[in-house]
């Protein structure tokens, strides 16, 4: 059992932990290449932060605005 952290109800026994993302930062990721000695980057994004919900905090969270998501993530803090 777990706090849902988008509707602050306890889950079910054994239901199913769902993580959403709530907050992510741009990232470049370097690599190289021993052989040849080639270094090269890519951009991408790493997770911040995540916040535990059921399948109906999903649901709720998919049916928010992105103004309501980001008033939201400011009430949790």
């Amino acid at each position: 059992m777990f706090k849902c952290q988008v509707t602050n109800k306890l889950s079910k026994p054994l239901q199913k932990l769902n993580r959403l993302v709530i907050k992510t930062r741009p990232i470049q990721y370097r690599h190289w290449n021993r052989e040849s000695e080639e270094e090269w980057f890519t951009n991408g994004f790493e997770t911040v932060r995540e916040i535990n919900a059921t399948d109906e905090g999903v649901e709720l969270w998919n049916s928010l605005t992105p103004d309501q998501r980001e008033a939201f993530v400011k009430k949790m803090k």
